[in-house]
């Protein structure tokens, strides 16, 4: 009864992960069941891995409804630990769905900086997330350099057939086609996404155009 009355606070969604994907990867859900706090502009506030005590409820939910205003909150986390990877990581979420781009990448750049051993996965979402960045904004060069790291420093992410696409798509659109095609013809037979492969087949189409 108690948890059922503070959850009156929030509109409560259930999904099968399965069948969102994009969702998963937006909120870096790893594991079944995950219990995800959002807002009501999607921005990330507070999440729970894994089976649910009342307890992990109770707490997480009066958090979230004691500070809900996300963007604050985390800058007093930062005033407390101006060293939180996490915390930086959160920011750069909240300002790229603001499409505040360039505060956007100061946080993603300074949760790399910041990140711990043991957050590689902080690490490497935040180097993710900086090459979309750069492709939103068209700065091919710096787009290109960083997918090409990415690719040699996580090749076991779940993300490498994604960060493949984009550094093919960079290419492309900086003008060398030919690496491009090779990059995106290599990665073709291990799509199994049909947005993926609608988007690798109508670039290689550009290219063979000369577009």
């Amino acid at each position: 009864p108690e948890v059922a009355k503070i959850l009156e606070s929030f509109v409560t969604v259930r999904l099968d992960g399965e069948e969102y994907p994009n969702l998963r990867k937006k909120y870096g859900v790893e594991g079944y069941p995950t219990i995800l706090f959002i807002d009501s502009e999607t921005n990330y506030l507070n999440k729970i891995s894994g089976l649910a005590t009342k307890p992990m409820v109770m707490r997480v939910a009066k958090l979230v409804l004691a500070e809900p205003d996300i963007e604050v909150s985390l800058k007093k986390t930062l005033e407390k630990n101006p060293e939180s990877a996490l915390t930086y990581f959160r920011l750069g979420t909240l300002y790229y769905q603001r499409k505040d781009f360039p505060s956007a990448k100061n946080q993603f750049l300074a949760a790399i900086r910041f990140a711990k051993n043991n957050e590689q996965k902080i690490k490497e979402d935040s180097s993710f997330n900086l090459g979309i960045i750069y492709i939103q904004e068209t700065a091919w060069s710096q787009a290109i350099e960083i997918w090409k790291s990415f690719i040699a420093t996580y090749p076991k992410s779940n993300n490498f057939n994604s960060a493949n696409i984009y550094y093919g798509i960079s290419l492309k659109e900086a003008g060398e086609r030919k690496l491009a095609s090779h990059i995106l013809q290599s990665v073709r037979p291990k799509l199994t996404d049909v947005d993926d492969i609608e988007t690798v087949d109508q670039t290689l189409e550009e290219i063979r155009k000369g577009f």
